[in-house]
């Protein structure tokens, strides 16, 4: 699993992960990449599930399931405002001048903080984004 502030895209981002990279048993296939590759992009600031890829036969597999949507992602998210538990709709702002659509789903009962001198209400959702725009659910939870 990989924690928030972990970069996995760009130049060696995974050589400053190596501790994630020492938990994976090497390969002896003949098509074994030279270091384990995502096959699906996380953000940096999010943590979760990275799926990689040890082999290139894998690596073309596995992300063409996730290019094709054969793979359905669900993102759970803490975000600013009231939703009851079992709310649900859909956002449908365009990114990048191109169609972007992403389900939530209210997934517990909002949670009222005490800021200072005002109140907040904080609700967990999970989401499904049904396209794949760079930092899709953080624009589309903005909305």
């Amino acid at each position: 699993v990989k924690p928030q502030g972990c970069a996995t895209q760009g130049k060696g981002s995974l050589a400053r992960a190596d501790w994630l990279l020492r938990q994976l048993r090497p390969t002896a296939a003949a098509d074994a990449l030279r270091q384990p590759r995502p096959t699906h992009r996380l953000d940096a600031g999010t943590g979760g599930l990275l799926v990689l890829a040890k082999t290139s036969a894998a690596l073309r597999t596995i992300s063409a399931s996730f290019a094709e949507g054969r793979v359905q992602k669900r993102y759970r998210a803490l975000v600013r405002g009231h939703l009851e538990m079992g709310e649900e709709g859909v956002c449908e702002e365009p990114l990048y001048g191109k169609p972007s659509s992403s389900r939530y789903r209210a997934a517990a009962p909002p949670v009222e903080l005490a800021l200072g001198g005002g109140a907040e209400w904080i609700s967990t959702l999970d989401l499904w984004p049904t396209s794949g725009r760079r930092h899709q659910l953080r624009r589309h939870m903005q909305a």
